[in-house]
């Protein structure tokens, strides 16, 4: 699912998606050198790109835009989003209240690719497979991730079947399809 090659200085690509399955940016090559930065701000362009075709007041735009530019270069959202509103008081004078910036970053994490704009990697795996194609496995991909993600983050694979109270084999294709 994720691949660290592009945030490290300037390297191959080992693979044509930027930490996101199904995620395709346009006119890399594999073989092609490509600096992290620039791989970002396609990542950025197209996020701003999807918010701009969302009928949002000026006011919703700014705070999709501010979000948007407070991904860190793996798509996820580390900063606090009550920090975030202090930010947007304090820097343009908006005053958004915390369930604003939900409401919107929500919009944000609609955005393709799946995961994007997730406070943690848990949130990342639960939004992707949420999008995922509807399959008997993906009720029970969520309940690992939600009920056992200490374990499947530990690769500690045999305990998950337990824990989760079922078959093994179940278990075993789950976990392929959430690795894939």
């Amino acid at each position: 699912i994720w691949s660290y090659k592009f945030f490290i200085g300037f390297d191959r690509l080992q693979v044509s998606f930027l930490c996101f399955r199904k995620f395709r940016l346009p006119l890399i090559h594999r073989a092609q050198l490509v600096p992290r930065r620039r791989i970002f701000r396609v990542v950025i362009e197209s996020l701003l790109e999807q918010l701009h075709e969302l009928a949002l007041d000026e006011n919703e735009l700014r705070i999709g835009e501010y979000l948007i530019g407070s991904l860190e270069e793996d798509g996820l959202l580390y900063k606090p989003l009550e920090e975030i509103s202090d930010e947007l008081n304090i820097y343009n004078g908006i005053y958004v209240p915390e369930s604003e910036l939900e409401r919107v970053l929500a919009m944000i994490q609609a955005f393709d690719p799946a995961g994007i704009g997730a406070r943690s990697l848990q949130e990342c795996l639960l939004l992707q497979i949420a999008r995922a194609d509807d399959g008997k496995d993906k009720e029970l991909q969520r309940r690992i991730i939600e009920e056992a993600y200490d374990e499947f983050t530990r690769r500690r694979w045999e305990l998950i079947p337990e824990k989760l109270g079922i078959d093994e084999e179940e278990c075993r294709e789950a976990l392929a399809e959430i690795v894939k």
